[in-house]
């Protein structure tokens, strides 16, 4: 008789993957082992380590959501946050029906929640399975971070034409703008004479960075607002925003170019169905009529700087965003105008807006204000008060984006009257959080929708009940723009143009647009003067400290949770990936701190279950060395399958370390005739169909009997 050990885990091949698994591997002797003829080999014990498979069995995906945003986090459940106070909601993610092993399972999860992660300064999402000492599967451990995006300023490599949608005019192909990416020069064109065509323009090859981005618009060659009769000549408007609909440059040739279909992607919208184009909610003197009431086709903008000349008016400075509309405007969202000139310690703290024809002599030394004041009543006196800087001639706008924050400053030139000091190229706050006195100067957060946002310039044209025209074309410069280089998984560029929120929720690959595009810009803290993080340094990394990736896994039972709508169908995977506890949510994420904040939980030890999940199959063990023949009707054929495991061991456990020594071998005769010389062999563990179980893991040891 001889007794055989086999062990998977061999030391002396421990960098031979290939004959060490755990299912298939190869043991070796240095001299041979004799078998007598005539002999029986029978598996005398079987030790193995096997992962759960997880199985959705009835045909339906297994749903949970993903949260990125701001929310405390409880040490217990239940979990209590009400989404219409953030500026975030959940993002499903799903398990589509199926078998799965733990590293598959990890792997489907990994890739839905990534699937589901659209903020720029998130981190791809890393799902691994977690093991214990002995190799038993423990749950399943989820990581988030969040990263600095860093990027040297770049000019927009193409412009792309915006679209006009069902309703608004359409401009002619013809006036089209040109763009130069190696100046930034962006020039209204004339149309058969002088005439500079209504036209809008987008740059969608990568978002603006979120932590550290700025545009910088130079307007000074956008030519003179008004003629010697008062009469409106031109204006602009240049900003940031979501994406639209829109046609490349090279595709604008064609007369019929405004009526095609499918320019970028699946963009189907030039601006949000709950956008109201016709209405501004605007203080101050003629900051309606000189607004965007009249701007050119498609009008839509997050945030702008912009001048519309009006018939007889000053050209003033009109600042722009799009926010939650009130009183009778409420359900929709509507433009507002910013009181710039009504923000405490802001260097335009005046009467009224700033008129953009203010300029100094230029001969006179030191410079003179231009005598006569601001024609619309307001503005910035032409010599300040003690201390007070007179300032003049704005050539640039930069627009700076950091965090929830969007900022607005102007160069231009200043003089201060009691030191007589010039300053040719002064930056100077124009709409700042840390000014905003009241709070409702401030820009509106932002929010989910304008996690993406993108530069866009309009040039208005000249109205035909105007005149006359422009007399030379108007150029628009992108000075500087930091792009957000990289994010989840990919470089952004014109993929990520329509797989951000915005435009994947628009086109349909998610929730409705009803319940949650549309829910968040109507929500009170999408309006002027909210509340808006800006990124905190913290060592070397740009970062929301104040934001948490959570995960929300279980059906909803705490009424906190507003409305219930939003999680619709419910979360369905909690209980199968171990969330199974009566009213359990989520776990959210602690604070994130230090150099690069990192955050980990693992199921089940945050929740206190294990993964629900059962063997799949039958194993069977296979040695192709020997010489027995067993019989394999389910394949119908001869196999060498020497053993049955049982499904599950006495205590019931079919998962994890298991061991099985049958009560009663059963041999299995070799055949042999003669003298077998071994010292090579290969052992298998099979399922039903003799694949290989590769749902098992660790070391694997099988002990055989033979006897002549």
């Amino acid at each position: 008789m001889a007794y055989i050990i086999t062990t998977s885990s061999q030391d002396r091949y421990h960098t031979n993957s290939g004959i060490e698994r755990s299912y298939a591997y190869e043991n070796y002797l240095s001299n041979p082992m004799i078998i007598p003829p005539n002999s029986k080999v029978a598996l005398e014990s079987i030790k193995y380590v096997r992962l759960p498979v997880f199985s959705f069995k009835d045909g339906a995906s297994k749903y949970g959501y993903y949260w990125f945003g701001t929310g405390n986090v409880p040490a217990a459940p239940p979990v209590a946050l009400d989404v219409t106070t953030t500026h975030q909601m959940p993002i499903r993610f799903d398990i589509a029906s199926g078998t799965y092993s733990i590293d598959q399972l990890a792997q489907a999860i990994q890739v839905s929640i990534r699937g589901s992660q659209y903020s720029l300064m998130d981190t791809p999402a890393i799902v691994t399975p977690e093991l214990s000492a002995n190799g038993s599967f423990q749950g399943f451990k989820y990581q988030f971070n969040q990263q600095a995006l860093v990027s040297d300023s770049v000019r927009p490599p193409q412009m792309y034409h915006c679209v006009a949608g069902a309703g608004e005019q359409t401009p002619s192909p013809t006036g089209a703008p040109r763009y130069d990416a190696t100046t930034g020069n962006i020039t209204g064109v004339r149309v058969g004479g002088p005439t500079v065509a209504p036209a809008s323009v987008i740059f969608p090859d990568n978002p603006i960075n979120p932590t550290a981005g700025h545009i910088i618009y130079d307007i000074s060659n956008t030519g003179e607002y008004n003629d010697n009769e008062g009469k409106p000549k031109g204006g602009w408007v240049c900003g940031l925003t979501r994406p639209q609909k829109c046609a490349p440059q090279s595709d604008f040739s064609s007369a019929n170019v405004w009526n095609r279909t499918g320019y970028l992607g699946t963009m189907t919208n030039s601006m949000p169905e709950w956008f109201d184009k016709d209405t501004v909610e605007a203080p101050g003197p003629n900051a309606n009529a000189q607004g965007w009431s009249k701007s050119p086709v498609p009008s839509y903008y997050d945030y702008a700087v912009c001048v519309c000349p009006v018939a007889n008016k000053s050209p003033v400075l009109t600042v722009m965003n799009v926010v939650a509309g009130t009183g009778p405007n409420a359900g929709t969202t509507v433009r507002k105008s910013i009181p710039y000139w009504n923000i405490g310690g802001s260097v335009f703290n005046q009467a009224g807006p700033y008129n953009m024809d203010n300029t100094f002599v230029p001969d006179s030394d030191p410079p003179v204000p231009v005598a006569g004041g601001n024609a619309t009543g307001g503005g910035l006196p032409d010599v300040a008060g003690a201390g007070t800087p007179a300032i003049k001639n704005i050539t640039k706008f930069k627009m700076i984006v950091d965090g929830e924050q969007v900022r607005i400053q102007a160069v231009c030139e200043k003089y201060d009257i009691t030191t007589g000091t010039y300053f040719p190229d002064s930056l100077v706050d124009l709409v700042d959080y840390t000014l905003a006195s009241p709070s409702s100067n401030s820009l509106s957060p932002l929010n989910q929708n304008k996690w993406a946002l993108y530069p866009k310039v309009s040039f208005f044209g000249v109205r035909s009940a105007f005149a006359p025209p422009l007399e030379d074309e108007q150029v628009i410069i992108i000075e500087e723009y930091v792009p957000a280089a990289t994010s989840i998984g990919t470089t952004k560029n014109l993929e990520w143009y329509n797989n951000n929120f915005y435009s994947a929720y628009t086109t349909g690959s998610k929730q409705s647009i009803e319940a949650h595009n549309r829910d968040l810009d109507l929500r009170d803290n999408n309006k002027a003067g909210q509340v808006a993080l800006p990124t905190t340094r913290d060592g070397a990394k740009n970062v929301l400290l104040s934001y948490n990736q959570q995960l929300i896994m279980n059906g909803i039972t705490n009424e906190s949770w507003t409305p219930v709508g939003y999680f619709n169908p419910a979360p369905t995977i909690g209980p199968i990936l171990g969330w199974a506890e009566a009213g359990f949510t989520y776990y959210g994420m602690a604070g994130q701190t230090g150099t690069a904040p990192e955050i980990n939980y693992v199921s089940p030890s945050d929740t206190k279950n294990t993964p629900s999940a059962i063997p799949e199959h039958s194993l069977f063990v296979r040695c192709p060395t020997l010489t027995q023949t067993s019989h394999n009707f389910g394949k119908g054929g001869m196999s060498k399958i020497i053993y049955h495991c049982p499904m599950f061991n006495n205590a019931g456990e079919g998962t994890g370390a298991l061991f099985f020594q049958p009560a009663e071998r059963v041999y299995i005769d070799l055949g042999n005739k003669e003298n077998i010389n071994l010292n090579q062999l290969t052992m298998e563990i099979v399922d039903r169909n003799e694949q290989y179980s590769v749902d098992l893991t660790g070391n694997t040891t099988i002990c055989l009997h033979i006897k002549q």
